[in-house]
């Protein structure tokens, strides 16, 4: 079986390592007393970090995937995970199985990615869609602040209409 080529996503591969990050320093706080408000902190973070990657992954990268490629369900899992960690206030407990559960689904999401999607990608444009991936995540993440600092969700749910979540259409 022929390896997958390394796909020159830099930008897609940081933000990567800081979900990555970010899961690996809520474990080292989660659970510590002196820590309920940063273990609090970095669940938000966390959340806002995984609703950024999923719409920039959406906007930038999954256009350029033959048709069908793109692994939408596993992407929206992740994302439906990040927005109900965000969404109200968890007791300790509830948001330690919350952030495992996102990291488990994550890794997936990551792995599959890079063993079967990014090696799809036009070889010749990865520099252009690393570069539109950033815009959309900096695009996300400021809309993301945006929407929490008024107090609203950055996202309905019900309205999503890719998860199987409502049964939305998208309409």
């Amino acid at each position: 079986m022929e390896a997958a080529k390394p796909v020159a996503l830099p930008g897609l591969a940081a933000d990567e390592a800081r979900l990555q990050r970010l899961i690996e320093t809520y474990a080292v706080v989660a659970g510590r007393a002196d820590a309920v408000g940063e273990a609090q902190a970095l669940a938000e973070q966390l959340s806002l970090e995984v609703h950024s990657y999923g719409l920039a992954l959406r906007q930038a990268l999954f256009p350029a995937l033959p048709a069908g490629a793109a692994d939408e369900a596993a992407l929206a899992r992740c994302e439906r995970i990040a927005a109900r960690a965000a969404g109200a206030p968890l007791l300790p407990e509830q948001r330690d199985a919350r952030v495992a559960e996102l990291a488990a689904a994550l890794t997936d999401v990551v792995m599959q990615q890079r063993l079967h999607l990014w090696p799809r990608l036009p070889e010749a444009q990865c520099a252009v869609l690393d570069r539109a991936y950033a815009d959309s995540v900096d695009v996300a993440r400021t809309t993301w602040q945006r929407l929490r600092t008024r107090g609203e969700a950055p996202e309905n749910e019900d309205a999503d209409p890719v998860g199987p979540r409502g049964g939305g259409d998208g309409a």
